[in-house]
């Protein structure tokens, strides 16, 4: 359903990827428009996924008692490089920004587009991080899944705790 219409089949939600979009937005708004995303530090992006998936009653169904080892081992990882680039690893948006900056860089970016007054509310998701001691293994595991999406948004390996 687009913008609440009940007359569309289309949901728009979070989340979606470009190539989600085609075919339900005019192709000259997709190729024109300033089209960017929001990526974030993959160990970082791994241990929210995780905590959202372990305490967030909406996504803890079955994972009530899941490990960061089991996770891991796992290996489901939040990988979304497939939203905004093509099969072949061309960027499909003008920008990646960083969500560990995110609140500066769209400070920037914003204005530009024309939105004006822009506060951002980081608190809507807030409540389910927990800490979480990873090793050099977990972050080699990581950086591994995410190749794709670090040869378009570089990323120094954290140290483990």
């Amino acid at each position: 359903m687009v913008g609440g219409s009940s007359d569309s089949p289309f949901e728009l939600r979070n989340h979606m990827g470009i190539s989600q979009l085609e075919g339900v937005i005019d192709d000259k708004i997709i190729n024109d428009y300033f089209k960017f995303c929001v990526e974030r530090e993959p160990v970082d992006k791994c241990i929210s996924h995780y905590c959202m998936q372990k305490n967030s009653s909406y996504h803890n169904q079955g994972n009530e008692s899941l490990t960061w080892k089991d996770y891991v081992r796992r290996g489901a990882f939040p990988i979304d490089s497939n939203k905004y680039t093509d099969g072949n690893g061309n960027l499909l948006v003008n920008a990646i920004l960083r969500y560990e900056d995110l609140d500066n860089q769209l400070r920037d970016i914003l204005p530009r587009l024309g939105v004006g007054d822009f506060q951002l509310w980081p608190e809507a998701k807030s409540g389910y991080r927990q800490g979480v001691n990873y090793t050099a293994n977990d972050v080699e595991k990581i950086y591994a899944q995410f190749k794709e999406s670090l040869s378009v948004t570089p990323y120094d390996k954290p140290k483990p705790f």
